[in-house]
């Protein structure tokens, strides 16, 4: 089966519309959605058995929103009324879920870099990869770390029944006509099917950002840690998985994401006491632009039945680069004797395993118990790009997690839930020396505890440095 979509974008003051037969095909035959089990639960519970508020973001309402915004976090804020508006930037820094941080998870694999946030989690994937999102509300520490506001989990999609299907599809951006530099466009391209116990689907989508413009038809500020205006992303996923038998299934699936600034626009500084806000024009901005670049490769195993228990076992890793804006925090001086100012980037790869039992049916029907272990190891380290000094040495985070959930049910209409976690974390920072402003090397320190602590001392001098402070 071969399907061609061409999507119309609303734009400010054009729209395009097509809709052929397929798309026709698709609308008659849509459906609300059945009863969906949650993963992001460990224990697999349908939002009815689960005591937290859980909500379930389909495919279309993802649709619905990207052609309205081709934004993630004003997707997400658009979609989930606890969530903050997205500020439009390459981070998704003082953006929050419930007025706290959430825990981004792809298909359970954590986003988050536990030494260093670099406040990029939500922009790891494309959401034309993602089939839904779960999300679940309040503190959880059901997959370990970061969820103090809830848990974000993007569904990667499945291959779709058949033997071969393709879609394909095209949306144009533009502030007002399509010779402005606000002009953007993104290209969607995927195949899948189902052919005896295997399934498999690749997946490719493209996107180009223009500049913003505010309703006063002003350009929109540039400023840092980076943009998603005047950016280029791609992503490009891969997912195969074959069913050993009617009860077990293995799936492999690999997504490589970057998303980075073209560096065409520099800023106009406002005035806040006159209401004038920061502008942009046509500039080359100091330094490299600031990029995300994640390769996420995860292997699962799931038995139905494995001795009256089902077992989940996944197997994850993750190569995370982010590099960031320049900022006065790091100047140095050239070949030339010039003054420069440098800009840091960010590097993390992170390995883990999630093993996963449950057993229902317990006490005449009434109890349900879930148990497993969490294993991670991120390492991390933040240099500085044009000059290759260290700002954060090489850090080691091992992680290691068991946990137990009870579900007990009292009445037809009253559950008992109950679980606890143990956390177990080691980390490891070998001796190193830190940086000044003037590029001074300072003594080593010699024990673990001191360096950790010259490690925090080490990033506030720098902060305060570069705002002519100091730290006694």
């Amino acid at each position: 089966m071969l399907r061609f979509y061409r999507y119309g974008l609303p734009v400010s003051l054009l729209s395009l519309a097509c809709s052929p037969f397929a798309l026709a095909e698709e609308a008659a035959g849509a459906h609300e959605l059945g009863q969906i089990t949650v993963s992001a639960t460990r224990a697999h519970s349908t939002v009815a058995e689960t005591p937290q508020k859980v909500l379930i973001i389909s495919r279309e309402e993802i649709e619905e929103q990207l052609a309205i915004s081709n934004d993630p976090g004003q997707v997400l804020s658009s979609l989930i009324p606890s969530y903050s508006p997205s500020r439009q930037k390459l981070s998704n820094a003082g953006e929050s879920f419930r007025g706290r941080s959430p825990l981004f998870m792809i298909d359970g694999v954590p986003q988050s870099n536990p030494l260093r946030d670099s406040a990029r989690d939500s922009y790891t994937i494309d959401l034309s990869m993602v089939e839904r999102i779960e999300v679940i509300y309040g503190a959880s520490a059901e997959h370990g770390l970061g969820a103090t506001g809830g848990i974000i989990n993007y569904i990667t999609r499945r291959a779709d029944t058949g033997t071969i299907n393709q879609q394909a599809s095209v949306s144009l951006t533009s502030d007002d006509d399509f010779d402005s530099d606000g002009q953007g466009h993104k290209v969607d391209y995927s195949i899948s099917g189902q052919k005896g116990d295997w399934d498999y689907l690749g997946a490719i989508s493209q996107q180009k950002r223009g500049v913003f413009y505010d309703g006063n038809d002003q350009l929109v500020g540039i400023a840092y840690p980076g943009e998603l205006q005047n950016s280029t992303s791609y992503d490009v996923m891969g997912r195969v998985g074959y069913w050993i038998d009617d009860n077990q299934n293995v799936e492999l699936m690999l997504n490589h994401f970057e998303l980075e600034g073209e560096g065409d626009y520099v800023p106009v500084p406002g005035n806040r006491d006159e209401g004038i806000p920061t502008r942009a024009r046509p500039g080359d901005p100091v330094g490299d632009p600031g990029f995300n670049k994640v390769t996420t490769a995860s292997f699962s195993y799931s038995h139905a039945d494995w001795f009256g228990n089902k077992a989940d076992v996944q197997l994850y890793s993750q190569q995370f680069r982010a590099q960031f804006a320049t900022t006065p925090f790091f100047p140095y001086v050239d070949s030339a004797g010039n003054d420069q100012l440098d800009q840091t980037r960010n590097e993390s790869d992170k390995i883990g395993a999630k093993f996963t039992l449950t057993r229902n049916g317990l006490l005449n029907n009434r109890l349900g118990i879930t148990t497993g272990l969490d294993l991670l190891q991120d390492e991390t380290n933040q240099d500085l790009v044009h000059t290759g000094r260290t700002y954060v040495p090489e850090t080691q985070y091992r992680n290691y997690a068991p946990f137990l959930q009870g579900r007990f049910k009292l009445t037809d209409k009253l559950n008992l839930n109950a679980g606890a976690r143990y956390e177990k974390a080691k980390l490891k920072v070998d001796t190193y020396s830190t940086i000044d402003r003037t590029n001074v090397v300072k003594e080593p320190l010699n024990n673990s505890l001191r360096t950790q602590r010259g490690l925090k001392r080490a990033a506030v001098e720098s902060c305060l440095d570069g705002q002519g402070g100091s730290l006694s």
